[in-house]
């Protein structure tokens, strides 16, 4: 559900003085007022080596890139939970849109903010800086039209969003590949 509308928050606070950006294929420093004043932002928590994410990263972008397109005014912000700068540089490699430094100290203060405790998450604020929604991920996989997704967030409570069964699914191969490479190894 999304939160009460009077509750306003900073961007620019939350995300620091600086956003990076791909300029000419090569990372820029600029301005977070410049990447996100006067849009709807999606703050898009996700890591390379997370299958669900991997998933989800081309739908987001193809939902951007025609939003885009509309004339819509909107902006994703990546805030990555890779492991590595190596991890973070490919993956973000294929993303359009702006991210938050490798190095931000920032990064685990707002999934605590947001109450982030699955990846992917897609929050969605106005350009007010109102939470419209704290989990829009699949708002945008089965309504990419219904932008600005207010107040779509995952019925299911399934973290992450989706079905339950597919997080049953997932639970249960993980549980798998970790049986066998630690229990049946020399077998």
């Amino acid at each position: 559900m999304a939160e009460d509308r009077s509750s306003q928050i900073s961007l620019h606070h939350c995300l620091g003085d600086s956003l990076q950006i791909k300029k000419e294929g090569r990372p820029a420093t600029v301005s977070t007022s410049s990447v996100v004043d006067g849009k709807y932002v999606g703050l898009y928590f996700s890591a390379h080596w997370c299958p669900p994410c991997r998933g989800f990263t081309p739908r987001l972008r193809q939902t951007y890139e025609g939003l885009l397109k509309e004339g819509k005014p909107f902006e994703v912000v990546f805030v990555s939970l890779d492991r590595s700068q190596q991890q973070f540089d490919e993956y973000y490699g294929e993303m359009p849109w702006a991210a938050l430094p490798f190095d931000s100290n920032i990064k685990k203060t707002l999934a605590s903010k947001f109450g982030v405790a699955s990846i992917p998450t897609f929050v969605m604020i106005s350009p007010e800086g109102h939470v419209l929604s704290k989990n829009a991920k699949s708002s945008v996989t089965n309504n990419p039209k219904g932008f600005p997704w207010e107040g779509e967030d995952d019925p299911s409570g399934a973290p992450g969003g989706g079905s339950n069964m597919r997080w049953i699914v997932w639970a249960f191969l993980v549980f798998y590949v970790v049986y066998t490479l630690f229990f049946r190894q020399g077998r």
